[in-house]
């Protein structure tokens, strides 16, 4: 699925960690993995940065490795911190003292999809879609209005989906039910603005598209940060490319 992956990780990754790390990335078939550590918190690095190194590498998929989520809340995490043309995810690589081997394909168990699913969405649609034909048995899409379109209207008519989005969304579930999902639910929270406060602990991939706002990404550092203290496994997060374009040439028909 993915040509090659550069996985960043720090000092305070853990055996288990990476094992459990290198695992998600074989269930998404990212199989030519370049480990690199580096002598900083992977979280620091700047954005810039990331996307050097990814280069250099010459890397369709770059990993970050979290070893501490509740440094997420320092990370300048907004959202829209994918690389232009390549996809980035934020995995795990701390796991909790006397945890057994990793489950294999356990970051296909159930992906979570937020988004304002409009006719600008179809970069997410194209990664969850190609995600999903690797085993995913839950899907999850949560509709979440872009603030920017929504800012100037009324309470009501912010919170409802136009006709283009409700096309869009059942043209979405038809395509993940010919990829072999399972199930797929659909959810609109109250407000407009996501609901991490109830995430389902089976929810083990969290796929962000390039319109999503900064209050997803906000809700989801705030929700990684709960899991964690409480020893919950956290949620993978990534974040798709900006373009379509280059990610469907380094994914390809998968």
């Amino acid at each position: 699925m993915y040509a090659k992956t550069l996985f960043l990780v720090d000092g305070d990754a853990t055996i288990g960690g990476l094992a459990g790390g290198f695992t998600d990335l074989d269930a998404l078939e990212a199989r030519d993995v370049d480990l690199e550590r580096i002598s900083v918190p992977a979280l620091s690095l700047p954005l810039d940065r990331i996307a050097e190194m990814g280069r250099e590498h010459e890397a369709s998929l770059v990993v970050v490795g979290v070893s501490n989520p509740a440094a997420l809340f320092d990370s300048g995490l907004t959202g829209r911190a994918a690389l232009p043309d390549h996809p980035l995810l934020y995995l795990g690589v701390n796991a909790h003292t006397g945890s057994l081997l990793p489950v294999p394909r356990r970051i296909l168990r159930h992906v979570l999809a937020p988004g304002d699913f409009s006719v600008r969405s179809g970069c997410l649609a194209s990664c969850l879609v190609r995600v999903a034909r690797r085993g995913v048995r839950i899907v999850t899409l949560m509709h979440v209005p872009d603030a920017g379109l929504s800012s100037e209207c009324s309470y009501s008519s912010a919170r409802e989906m136009g006709r283009v989005d409700a096309d869009w969304v059942e043209q979405l579930k038809k395509m993940l039910f010919s990829a072999g999902v399972d199930e797929v639910r659909f959810i609109s929270p109250m407000g407009g603005l996501p609901e991490f406060g109830h995430l389902n602990p089976d929810v083990s991939l969290v796929l962000v598209g390039a319109t999503c706002s900064a209050e997803i990404a906000h809700a989801y550092v705030v929700a990684a940060g709960r899991m964690f203290a409480h020893h919950d496994d956290v949620p993978a997060l990534m974040l798709t490319a900006e373009s379509c374009l280059v990610g469907e040439r380094a994914l390809g028909a998968a």
